[in-house]
């Protein structure tokens, strides 16, 4: 994959994964409102002309797949360990 002109592993780096993510959604958003088809090569592209991002059709369903089956789950999952640990007391810590 190809991230602001440089080479990287899709899962390798938590905040470029999750930069990731926001950018799925974003162009998730604009394919359902603007009714485009909805195949990879349609989002590919968009990921390609908006964020300079180069994907590959498997690092695409990879994404695609941690975003609407994990990456929602992950966050309460870190808050609660997080509670647990004692980095944070209460949500405004946040």
């Amino acid at each position: 994959m190809i991230y602001e002109g440089k080479e990287h592993v899709l899962f390798e780096e938590d905040v470029i994964l999750n930069d990731l993510v926001t950018k799925f959604y974003i162009i998730e958003d604009e394919i359902t409102r603007k009714r485009m088809p909805r195949g990879p090569k349609t989002y590919i592209q968009m990921f390609k002309d908006r964020y300079k991002v180069e994907l590959s059709e498997e690092e695409f369903t990879e994404l695609k797949d941690y975003a609407l089956n994990e990456y929602i789950t992950d966050i309460p999952s870190q808050i609660q360990v997080d509670f647990q640990s004692g980095r944070i007391t209460r949500l405004r810590d946040l």
